[in-house]
């Protein structure tokens, strides 16, 4: 079941996939393609190869099948070992159906995200990586382990005593100035904090290489970058696309041992 329709999946030819679907109630090829195209962005993360679209459908309009010649801008490589393949698409299918319209989005940008990681240069890959890990922070944590624990008096008092403490030691100053609003960021998580509550989060092995993709990341988009080693440029883009793909799988229910695709494995 996927969305209220009954959905099959088959193999349609070399590099081609066929989705059947039944709808409980008449619907057009045209919305047919939209349910096939919702489930497609699973597939992406299966399915290697570009994209072209055919649906076919019965005259009663309560079954047909949409086809895609191979998928667009897939891996390429998958991220599921061929025999999971199908148990993946039934567990991840049923992960997608059961969650939010805000959180289908999200998984949605992250997969694209993935995608762009994967099939753009090196910078460019670690910067993808790296916001699409924050933005499922920021999305699929509890809103609780966004900040610091600290009692609202507490932050009060804190962010009362720095205003005061800039007007005192740097007045008419721009830091005097904005004291307010950068008080309200003293209580948020440093990215690598977030990221190792992501990892906690998903089940996912502790892993303190993602300090230094965190710092490559920074170097990246703040400057400095050039000055780097390319081998650490390269092991912060690899295990960017680890870590979220290892996200995205967690988050559909992946079943079964993923493929060993490690920080060093370049889709």
């Amino acid at each position: 079941d996927f969305q209220g329709n009954s959905i099959g999946l088959a193999p349609d030819g070399p590099g081609r996939t066929r989705i059947e679907v039944r709808s409980p109630i008449p619907t057009t090829s045209t919305e047919a393609i939209g349910v096939a195209d919702e489930l497609m962005w699973i597939l992406r993360l299966v399915s290697p190869g570009g994209l072209d679209t055919v649906a076919a459908w019965s005259r009663d309009q309560t079954a047909g099948c949409v086809q895609f010649d191979r998928v667009s801008r897939s891996l390429k490589h998958e991220l599921v070992r061929a025999e999971f393949t199908d148990l993946f698409l039934v567990s991840a299918a049923g992960a997608w159906s059961r969650a939010s319209a805000s959180d289908q989005e999200v998984c949605r940008l992250a997969i694209d995200m993935l995608l762009g990681a994967c099939n753009s240069n090196l910078e460019t890959s670690i910067v993808l990586s790296a916001s699409a890990l924050e933005l499922i922070a920021e999305e699929w944590l509890p809103k609780a382990k966004g900040q610091y624990e600290v009692a609202p008096a507490a932050r009060a008092a804190i962010k009362a005593d720095l205003v005061a403490a800039a007007a005192q030691h740097a007045p008419g100053s721009e830091f005097a100035r904005n004291a307010q609003e950068i008080a309200g960021w003293l209580f948020n998580h440093t990215a690598k904090e977030r990221f190792r509550r992501l990892q906690s989060h998903f089940g996912m092995p502790r892993d303190e290489t993602l300090v230094d993709m965190v710092n490559v990341r920074n170097k990246v988009v703040h400057g400095g970058y050039q000055a780097l080693p390319l081998d650490r440029k390269i092991e912060a883009m690899f295990f960017g696309r680890w870590m979220l793909a290892e996200c995205l799988l967690r988050w559909l229910n992946s079943v079964g041992p993923p493929q060993d695709w490690g920080r060093f494995y370049s889709p």
